[in-house]
């Protein structure tokens, strides 16, 4: 769950104008425990009158550009053109064998975006052994600043979390773009290369970039991490628009805020209850929500029978808590265990071994709620009931019409908006390992056991759901480990396929993908003579540990005969679910699993057996991929995104998310154009923004993501750009869309494959 900014570079300002910091910096560095000091000390980006040296020696750095073309030089600046749909890198190496930054705290890159668009920048610091520190950070349009990289900082993820603190986040240095959710170490004695590249956009991007400088650390710039969240679970230092410094703030907000909600309810556009067009064109009604393609467009109907476009917020709820066991430093003013508010206080363990959890410490005991304590502030005992009509006369007022995936299940029955519902497979079935397994290893669909728990998960949904007309429909399983890349990268491409073939003999899906070559190739001999590999028995193949040499994956013969078994896995993974559920409840639709990872074979198969094909994407725009999308109409069914944001670090939170745009202000901008590329496409039927509130400052519980990304903030304020932006890009394109629709004659049925 990455983009840019403006004005002239500054001189380095003096201390004597450093923002107060009330307790100081000093006051954060743990004086009671020396080791855990130099464990846990950052470099806080703060800007001094400290000498600021270049990078390491008088001698300029050799240049060198991939995918990207230096137009020219103006002394020690240079103009960079990074190629389009290319992940465009400058290469700064020393004149000498290596750099010595081990006094060094921070590297600086100064950099200019001249250009109309956000740019997202990636910055690797490369040592003699090939070690390596990276991380990304966005710049707004027609900005400057410095690309700032903490160089002997501890890892984020050591301490529970992606992003760590920033004095951006905080609201001083404007012009500093803190790369904090690094990854990665160097040894800082023998820097041998720093990388500073675009991440791939649809058009070339233009940058200005100065001298590489690197600053001394002193001991004003260490701080630990103590004492960075107050009692409402912000980011202590600092203000910026949107933070409370009260309880009396935070309710004043909140009447502030029904008036305006009132004011925009009065002007919402004329819908059916369910949120479809009324006063367009009229489609067959049944009761439910259904798909039609009509005139060359996909449209969701609704159950009066009116053209429905699903504009939702996913995570309509609470993000949930943070861990605080362990961390207690970390937290100034939490509420005592049994006080007022004790039910905020939990008990859990993440310790999963999930991908996505890897290298996180800090991942399991106590955990606080900051987000449903302030609740509790702003409401009182009933803030469960009051959350809730607020949360859905926010969403109405904002021009949303849909509840996304993973919020609260006490919003679907009020039935006052559309809703999806996620399932998830419940069973001992075997999984297989594919690439990443950033969610965990796939379930084996060849399983008896696999079909006899998508009935049960069939059936359960059915007791619990069928016959209400609001819901939408289900996305089983989420994002996927299907494979990533192009099939010209097999090994990563074809995981499943090739981990398939490795597995034990008892695994169902080794032994369909071993039946399948029997079938194929009927002699041991024949099957590897196709694939030039030595095979005299069949039991070879059915022995564990039967993996292909990387240089037998360039035979096109074995990458026809993977490609072959990952569209079976795929097309028994998805039919299994899809007869499951149809059994179970025919009236609703099957929605998916949410593609983040891919493969051609898994998408084709997915078109087959859904209604819907989601896919959560993480773009500036789903126009970036336009091939994509003139090869996903060639299959003849709907789609909906599942999943996109923007984020930014100048609102008190340390990440910007998986698609920053540099600011708050480029946010609302970013969500409209985003919007339209959607709406533009005739067979997307709907966008669903992830998510409606930040999540936590020091990381969620299941894997520590903590990026500003929500509609609100962790004290219940809504980011007013954003939803003003919003709502006008949700009113707009509603309108458009039923100019479209009215165009359309009410007919029974246009097109194949609706439902």
């Amino acid at each position: 769950m990455l983009p840019r900014h403006a004005a002239a570079h500054r001189n380095e300002p003096s201390n004597s104008n450093f923002p107060n910091l009330g307790d100081g910096f000093a006051g954060l560095i743990p004086s009671w425990s020396p080791v855990f000091a130099a464990l846990s000390a950052i470099t806080w980006l703060a800007v001094h009158q400290d000498a600021i040296a270049s990078a390491g020696d008088d001698a300029q750095p050799i240049v060198e550009a991939s995918h990207a073309t230096i137009e020219a030089r103006e002394g020690r600046k240079i103009e960079v053109v990074f190629a389009a749909q290319n992940q465009a890198t400058l290469v700064f190496r020393p004149a000498g064998s290596a750099w010595d930054w081990s006094p060094t705290s921070r590297l600086f890159i100064p950099v200019e975006n001249p250009g109309d668009a956000p740019i997202t920048l990636h910055t690797e610091v490369e040592d003699a052994r090939g070690g390596l520190l990276s991380g990304n950070i966005s710049m707004a349009p027609h900005s400057v600043g410095d690309v700032a990289i903490w160089i002997e900082a501890p890892l984020p993820r050591s301490l529970g979390m992606i992003a760590g603190p920033s004095l951006r986040a905080a609201g001083f240095e404007p012009n500093i773009l803190p790369v904090t959710a690094t990854k990665g170490s160097i040894d800082a004695s023998r820097v041998v290369a720093v990388r500073l590249g675009a991440l791939p956009a649809l058009v070339p991007q233009h940058l200005t970039v100065g001298s590489l400088r690197v600053k001394p650390p002193s001991e004003v710039d260490k701080a630990a991490y103590d004492g960075i969240v107050d009692g409402f679970g912000q980011f202590r230092l600092g203000a910026w628009p949107g933070k409370v410094n009260s309880v009396e703030q935070l309710r004043a907000a909140g009447v502030e805020e029904t008036k305006q909600l009132a004011r925009w309810w009065t002007q919402s556009p004329e819908q059916d209850r369910f949120g479809g067009l009324k006063g367009s064109a009229r489609f067959r009604a049944t009761g439910f929500f259904r798909t039609e393609r009509h005139n060359g467009r996909w449209w969701l109907i609704t159950p009066e029978g009116n053209p429905f476009f699903s504009i939702g917020v996913d995570v309509v709820g609470t993000p949930g808590p943070t861990y605080v066991q362990g961390r207690e430093f970390m937290f100034r003013d939490l509420p005592v265990r049994d006080g007022e508010f004790a039910a905020h206080w939990s008990e859990s363990d993440s310790r999963r071994g999930l991908g996505a959890q890897q290298g996180r410490l800090f991942d399991h005991g106590l955990a606080f709620d900051f987000y449903t304590a302030n609740l509790q502030r702003k409401f009182g005992a009933d803030w469960r009931a009051r959350w809730r009509a607020e949360a859905l006369k926010r969403l109405k007022a904002w021009g949303f019409n849909t509840i996304g995936d993973w919020s609260a299940p006490d919003l679907w029955a009020m039935h006052q908006l559309p809703y999806t519902v996620p399932l998830s497979l419940d069973g001992e079935y075997p999984k297989l390992r594919s690439v990443d397994n950033w969610w965990g290893p796939m379930a084996d669909p060849f399983s008896l056991r696999f079909a006899a728990a998508a009935d049960e998960m069939a059936r359960k949904a059915a007791a619990r759901f069928r016959g209400d007309p609001y819901l939408i429909g289900y996305f089983v399983d989420n994002e996927l480990a299907w494979g990533k890349g192009s099939p010209s990268k097999p090994k990563d491409y074809y995981a499943l396929a090739i981990n398939a073939l490795a597995a034990e003999p008892e695994s169902p899906a080794k032994s369909a993908f071993v039946g399948d070559l029997v079938r194929a190739y009927r002699e041991p001999e024949r099957l590897g003579q196709a694939w030039g590999i030595s095979l005299t028995s069949w039991d070879h193949l059915r022995a564990p540990g039967f993996w292909l040499a990387p240089s037998t994956l360039n035979n096109p013969v074995v990458r026809r005969d993977l490609a072959a078994f990952t569209r079976r896995f795929a097309e028994t993974y998805f039919r299994t679910i899809a007869e499951a559920l149809h059994r179970s409840d025919p009236d609703h639709l099957y929605l998916g699993s949410r593609f983040a990872w891919q493969t051609a074979e898994a998408v084709e198969a997915c078109a087959r057996w859904c209604d819907i094909v989601t896919f959560n994407r993480y773009r500036r725009s789903i126009a970036d991929d336009p091939n994509e999308w003139a090869w996903f109409h060639q299959l003849g069914k709907p789609a909906l995104i599942g999943e996109f944001h923007f984020g930014s670090v100048d609102r008190g939170l340390f990440w910007e998310g998986l698609v920053g745009v540099g600011t708050e202000s480029q946010r609302g901008p970013a969500y409209s154009r985003y919007l339209h590329s959607v709406s533009d496409n005739p067979d997307f039927v709907g966008a669903h923004w992830f998510q409606y509130v930040d999540e936590p400052l020091t990381g969620r519980i299941l894997d520590g993501e903590n990026a500003h990304i929500g509609f609100v903030t962790v004290a219940d304020l809504p980011y007013e750009d954003l939803v003003a932006a919003a709502r006008r890009a949700n009113t707009l394109v509603l309108r458009e869309l039923k100019r479209a629709a009215s165009l359309v004659r009410a007919s029974r049925r246009d097109g194949p494959l609706g439902r």
